[in-house]
Formats: C-alpha cells, structure tokens, sequence
C-alpha cells in the first residue's frame, strides 16, 4: 500500500504507528478560520466509522482522497486511530476514522453530511454511523461507561441511485 504524503515526508500508516494515538490530515485554514474555530470549539462534533485493522490503511488513504479532492463536503479535518493501545477503546482490534465538522446543532447540515461520507466511503462495516459533539467524548465512551455517546444516527443501508439523484 502508499503511505499517505505529508508534505515532502512519508508519515507511518496507521497500522505501523505506535507511538501516539492518533494521526491526523486538514486542509490549510485561513487565519479568519482557525479564529472561528477556536471561538466555536462547543459546536464541533464528528462522524465514526469503524474498521477492523486489516482494513484501516486503505480505508483511511481513500478519506483522504475524497477530503483532499473535496468529495467530503461538510467536513473540516480527519484523523484515524492507531494501532497504539488505547484505553477508551472497546477492542483494540477495532480503529476508527473521525471526519470533523462544525455546525453540530444543525441537523440537515449534519446529516447530509453523514450521509456523503457514507456514499463516498461506501462504508457498510456497521449497520449505523454515529456522530457526535466533542462534548459528549469529553464525557466518556461506552467502554468508559457513558451510555448514549452520540447525537445522530444513520442507517448506512442507503440507495446508492437515489442519492446520487438527489446530490445534482
């Protein structure tokens, strides 16, 4: 598989890395951009979808594709788990990929959102994908012992012909 280029610098895939938790991939913000970001941390939130770790690297190189070729409307930033251990998660051979957005109280824009990612990704590893605000990952995972850890919920059983009607 190609590693991810990170400027001029190969970064590690997320299988092989294991010295942090996270790997991340954003576009160049403006000044302007990173200042409503800061001011608007409380109305972040993000999307999950869940893979097992034979699939993380190419799941998380197509992510990038899309983001990077604008397929990923919606969405400000990515990051992935790594193959580090880490104690929030359910089971370590499960990873998951975050796709961020703003705007987490708007809930067309959200959903659409959601369900661009699943039509791009053509994800269908879980039944659902779940998205939800910072605050509530403040406030624990399932494996931390919070029961209701999400905001939205989409089926991803969705018709590939229809949405593609509906998206021009």
């Amino acid at each position: 598989m190609a590693k991810i280029q990170y400027g001029n610098n190969y970064a590690l895939t997320p299988a092989e890395c294991e010295s942090g938790f996270w790997l991340y991939w954003n576009r160049p913000h403006t000044r302007a951009e990173i200042l409503a970001m800061r001011t608007d941390r409380g109305d972040v939130g993000k999307w999950m979808l869940f893979y097992n770790l034979d699939k993380i690297n190419n799941r998380w190189e197509e992510a990038v594709e899309h983001f990077e070729n604008g397929n990923l409307r919606g969405v400000d930033s990515l990051k992935v788990s790594t193959n580090r251990p880490n104690p929030r998660a359910t089971d370590q051979n499960i990873k998951v990929i975050i796709f961020y957005c703003r705007n987490s109280d708007n809930e067309a824009e959200i959903l659409a959102t959601g369900r661009r990612i699943i039509y791009y990704m053509q994800y269908d590893e879980q039944p659902f994908l779940y998205y939800k605000t910072d605050e509530q990952t403040r406030a624990g995972t399932i494996a931390t012992g919070s029961r209701k850890n999400h905001l939205y919920k989409l089926s991803t059983d969705i018709d590939r012909d229809e949405y593609e009607a509906n998206e021009t």
